[in-house]
C-alpha cells in the first residue's frame, strides 16, 4: 500500500510540476538552436598530401621516420613562418590558433604525409594546408639534398686518394720510360753466326773479314710493358677526374638548389614550380571546400532537450525529498 502510495504521489509531483518543467526543457532546446543558427559559426576543412620519393639510394623511403620533419613546422619558429607567408592578422591569428587548426598525419610505411586544416573561411583552410605542405616539403627536399651532398663529398674523397694513386703510377712509370731502352741493340761477329760466316766466305771476289761485325735491333718488351701499363693508368686516371668532375658539378647544383629553396617563400604559387623541380616530394594541393563541416543540429537540439527534461525531473524529485527531510 505504502508502494502504491509512493508511485502515486510521485506521478501527482510530476504532473504537478510540468508545466514547469517542460517550459524549462522548450527553453533550453530554443537556447540551444539559436546558438547553433547565429553564434557557432561554419567550420571548413580541407587536406593536402605530400608524397616522398626516394632520392639516396641507401635510403629506404618506406621505414623512413617523417615525423620529426612535420613536426618542424608546428613548432612557434615554424608557424611564425607561415603566419608570414599567408599575411595573416597576428591579432586574429597567433601561434596556437594556427597550431589548433592544424592536423598532421604521417603514414611511415606509405612514405605519405597528410596535413588536414580548418578553419571559418574556406580559402584561409586551402591556403593553410597548401602552404604548410610546402613548408614540410622544403624541409625534405633540404633534408634529402643535403644527405646526398654529404654522400658526393664521401665518394669525392676517395676519388682524390684514387687519383692520387694513379698520378703517381704514372709519375713512377714516366720516370722508368726514361732510363727503359726502348729497343735492345746486339752486336755480333761472324764468327758467332755460322751460317752468315759460311755465306759470306763463299762469296766470290771478297775477302772475309772475320772481326766483322752484325748490329741488330730487338724490340724491348720490358719497355712496352711499362709504356702499356702508363696508358691504362693515363686512362683511369681520365675516369676518375671526370667523375670527380662529375661528382663536384653535382654537389655545387643541390647546393644551389638548396639556396633557392631557402629564398623562395612557401605559398601556394609555387606548388606547380614545386612539383616540377623537387625531386624528394610531390605534392596534391588542397582545394576550397564548398560545403562546411556537417553538423547534425536537429540531434543537438534534441539531446540539449532530452538531458534538459531528465535533469528537470530529477531536480523535483530532490526538492520534494529535502522538503520532507526539513518537515521530519
Amino acid at each position: 500500500m505504502k508502494e502504491e502510495i509512493r508511485l502515486r504521489d510521485l506521478i501527482f509531483l510530476i504532473v504537478t510540476n510540468l508545466k514547469a518543467v517542460l517550459l524549462v526543457t522548450f527553453l533550453i532546446m530554443l537556447i540551444a538552436a539559436l546558438y547553433l543558427i547565429f553564434l557557432i559559426k561554419p567550420t571548413y576543412r580541407t587536406e593536402s598530401l605530400v608524397i616522398v620519393n626516394q632520392m639516396n639510394e641507401d635510403q629506404n623511403t618506406k621505414s623512413r621516420d617523417l615525423s620529426p620533419l612535420a613536426e618542424q613546422v608546428r613548432s612557434d619558429s615554424g608557424l611564425s613562418k607561415i603566419i608570414n607567408y599567408l599575411k595573416l592578422d597576428s591579432n586574429k591569428y597567433s601561434i596556437n590558433t594556427i597550431r589548433q587548426a592544424l592536423s598532421i598525419t604521417t603514414e611511415k610505411d606509405a612514405g605519405l604525409i597528410s596535413i588536414t586544416a580548418k578553419g571559418e573561411n574556406p580559402e584561409f583552410a586551402k591556403n593553410l594546408a597548401n602552404t604548410v605542405a610546402i613548408e614540410i616539403g622544403k624541409n625534405i627536399e633540404i633534408s634529402d639534398r643535403m644527405d646526398l651532398i654529404v654522400s658526393y663529398n664521401k665518394q669525392t674523397l676517395e676519388l682524390q686518394d684514387k687519383i692520387k694513386m694513379e698520378e703517381s703510377q704514372i709519375q713512377e712509370a714516366n720516370q722508368l720510360l726514361q732510363t727503359t731502352p726502348e729497343k735492345l741493340v746486339t752486336k755480333k761477329s761472324l764468327l758467332d753466326d755460322p751460317m752468315l760466316y759460311s755465306i759470306v766466305n763463299n762469296m766470290k771476289n771478297q775477302k772475309t773479314d772475320q772481326s766483322f761485325e752484325m748490329t741488330s735491333e730487338e724490340v724491348n718488351t720490358v719497355f712496352l710493358e711499362i709504356k702499356t701499363k702508363a696508358a691504362e693508368a693515363s686512362l683511369e686516371l681520365s675516369k676518375l677526374q671526370a667523375q670527380l668532375k662529375s661528382l663536384t658539378d653535382k654537389m655545387v647544383e643541390n647546393q644551389k638548389f638548396i639556396n633557392e629553396i631557402d629564398k623562395n617563400s612557401s605559398t601556394e604559387e609555387n606548388i606547380q614550380k614545386i612539383n616540377t623541380n623537387y625531386k624528394a616530394v610531390i605534392f596534391n594541393p588542397a582545394i576550397a571546400p564548398r560545403e562546411p563541416i556537417s553538423v547534425n543540429k536537429k540531434l543537438i537540439v534534441i539531446l540539449s532537450g532530452f538531458f534538459t527534461f531528465i535533469f528537470s525531473i530529477t531536480f523535483v524529485f530532490l526538492k520534494e525529498f529535502w522538503k520532507k527531510e526539513l518537515i521530519s
